[in-house]
This record gives C-alpha cells, sequence and structure tokens, in this order.
C-alpha cells in the first residue's frame, strides 16, 4: 500500500501505488491542487511500484494545474522515469530524476 503525505504545496508518496489506493491518490492530488501555492511537488520518489492507471490521475493533476496558473514538480526514480517515458509522459512533464 502507499504512504501520503501532504504538506504545503508538496505531496510525498511512499510504497506502492496500486488499483487499490486510485481513489485515495486522486484525492490527494485534488487537495495538493487547492493548496495556495504556486508551485506544486509531486514527490513519487518513494514509490516502488505504480499502476498505469495513476498515470492518468498525474496527467490530469497537470493539466488542472496548468488551468489554475501553477506548476507543477515530480521527482521519481530512474525506474518509474521509465514508465513516465513509454507514455511519453516525460515530453509535457516537468520531472527531477533523484537517487
Amino acid at each position: 500500500m502507499a504512504d501520503f503525505i501532504l504538506s504545503g504545496g508538496g505531496l510525498t508518496v511512499r510504497g506502492e501505488l496500486r488499483d487499490e489506493v486510485k481513489g485515495e491518490f486522486q484525492e490527494r492530488c485534488a487537495e495538493l491542487l487547492s493548496s495556495g501555492e504556486e508551485l506544486l511537488v509531486l514527490d513519487l520518489s518513494g514509490v516502488e511500484y505504480m499502476a498505469s492507471c495513476h498515470l492518468a490521475i498525474v496527467l490530469q493533476l497537470l493539466l488542472d494545474a496548468h488551468g489554475k496558473r501553477k506548476e507543477l514538480k515530480t521527482k521519481v526514480r530512474s525506474r518509474l522515469y521509465e514508465l513516465f517515458e513509454l507514455g511519453h509522459i516525460h515530453e509535457v512533464m516537468d520531472i527531477e530524476v533523484v537517487l
């Protein structure tokens, strides 16, 4: 399962983003978007596994953030970055690969 830590303009996720936590991940992303911060940080560097259905949630967060004139930065480990590459999502997102 996954742990979600929301603090100001940042959402840190740790563990496994499986199908079962899709609703909770959507809720946490909505809470992140509603923060008063202009710079939002989605830290997925602690995610060990991510089901592909969560990519749609991340993309929706990006679109919603841009619609509210907010910037979204995403942090991932190299293994998860490969998933973003497969969907060409890395071409439209600000993604930082961390160790």
